[in-house]
Order: C-alpha cells, then structure tokens, then sequence
C-alpha cells in the first residue's frame, strides 16, 4: 500500500503519514528549512503528498496569507523538485466532507475538527496535526467513525 503523507504547512506543520492501518501524527516546528529537512526523509518511491491549498483564503490577514502561501511555495517546489506526486485540498471542502461547516467560524471549525478526532483517537493532538490526519481522512474518504479501524499513534515533535 503507497504511503501518504498530510501536511498542515504552518510554523507548526502538521504531519500525519498513513502506513498501511497506521496513522502517525505529530508537528515540526521552525523554519521551512527546518520543516522541509523533517519531512524529506519520509518521501519513499511509492508515495503521495495532500496539502492544504491557501488560494482560496481571502478573509485571513494579508500579511498571514503571504506568509503562509511563502512557505508552502519552499515546501511545495522542493517536494517537487523530489518528483513526489502532491495533492492539494481546500480545507473548507475537506471540512465540509467531515461534516464541519456552515456558518462557523474557521477557527471554530478548526477546534470542532481537533476535538473530533481527539474523542474517537483518545489521543490529544495539537489543531495542526488533526488537520494534517484530517487531509489523510479526506483523500482516502473516510469519516470520523472510521478512524477506529486504523491504529492511531502521536509521534514526538520536532522542533527548531
């Protein structure tokens, strides 16, 4: 089964990688330097990337939205450069199949997503690495029920 790998590129970036039933989480924390030397090593041939898409984001401050889009584009064209096959998701979209959505704010949304998957894992994640198992969830199709059928796990954290 090909590995995939989900990414909430933020200066804490979520990371989640499916294995088979395995789900690994945890964040990197740093510069996209930093970030993008974490997760090089856990390319492998067969191997898929889902990331959030930030296009979409006009209600979020400008000057977050450059940020964020900058270091998505460092992370983005060196995954490209390793010729890895990335997918990226509309986080309202991803939401939406979840079943969070509507008129909820985006960060209440973000705290309903995290609480979600924390009661069905009975782990306790940080929002980036449920948005990152979140990405998984929505490129495989599965809902929150699901999650009991693979093998949850938080890994340590990586940072700067």
């Amino acid at each position: 089964m090909k590995r995939i790998i989900g990414l909430d590129i933020a200066t804490k970036t979520g990371v989640a990688i499916l294995e088979g039933n395995t789900i690994n989480a945890y964040y990197i924390e740093g510069s996209p330097l930093f970030q993008i030397r974490g997760i090089l090593p856990l390319i492998t041939q067969d191997c898929e990337i889902v990331i959030e898409d930030f296009s979409y984001f006009n209600y979020r401050n400008p000057v977050t939205t450059a940020q964020l889009n900058q270091r998505l584009g460092y992370i983005f064209w060196r995954l490209a450069e390793e010729k890895t096959v990335v997918k990226k998701y509309n986080v309202n979209t991803v939401r939406k199949q979840l079943g969070i959505s509507g008129s909820r704010k985006s960060g209440e949304q973000k705290k309903l997503l995290n609480s979600n998957i924390c009661f069905e894992t009975k782990l306790k994640f940080t929002p980036d690495e449920t948005d990152a198992i979140a990405l998984i969830m929505y490129d495989i199709g599965i809902c929150f029920s699901d999650l009991h059928r693979f093998n949850v796990t938080r890994q340590k954290r990586l940072k700067e």
